[in-house]
């Protein structure tokens, strides 16, 4: 019964120490993958933080502001006038670009996880040639960085023209106040 129990215990223990073997094969790779994963999850929940509503909301009223200021201006204006109003202005293109790239940027930043995760399964279970590694490898990295330098450009876009927006609407709303 000893004999049986040893034998028993060497055949599990050689079953565990080859599949882990086999599911650490590319431990380098997997790690490396896993933390951009990290990377992905922060981005993807810094993007999703981003109010598009607030920032749809910002543009019309950049759109009404300006149409008025055209309507009523009969005259030549100040420099420090027309300065405001060009630096409002600006606002609109990075409002709309954010805008347009939402919903891509989104997909992209999603669709980089999920081809990580499907890259890692495979990894685990062996079901990568061995050639293709390092190639699927620096493709994924590659797109996730891609995917996550385009998403945080857009985050810090929408951060500075939001702030952008806030200092020059008062004096936008003060020069539309001299029409009535």
């Amino acid at each position: 019964m000893k004999i049986f129990n040893f034998l028993l215990s060497g055949i599990i223990l050689s079953t565990i120490f080859f599949s882990c073997s086999n599911s650490t094969k590319y431990s380098i790779e997997i790690k490396k993958l896993d933390s951009t994963l990290l990377a992905l999850d922060t981005c993807i929940q810094n993007y999703s933080a981003i109010d598009t509503v607030k920032i749809l909301n910002q543009l019309n009223e950049i759109k009404q502001d300006l149409k008025i200021c055209e309507e009523n201006i009969k005259d030549t204006l100040s420099f420090e006038t027309a300065a405001i109003l060009s630096e409002y202005r600006t606002s609109s293109k990075p409002f709309r670009l954010i805008l347009e790239q939402y919903s891509s940027y989104s997909n992209d930043l999603t669709k980089s996880k999920k081809q990580i995760i499907n890259l890692i399964h495979d990894f685990k279970i062996d079901k990568v040639e061995e050639s293709k590694v390092a190639g699927y490898v620096q493709q994924e990295l590659m797109t996730a960085s891609n995917a996550v330098h385009l998403s945080n450009i857009s985050i810090d876009l929408a951060k500075l023209y939001s702030e952008k927006f806030e200092i020059y609407k008062p004096k936008v709303n003060a020069f539309i106040n001299t029409f009535k």
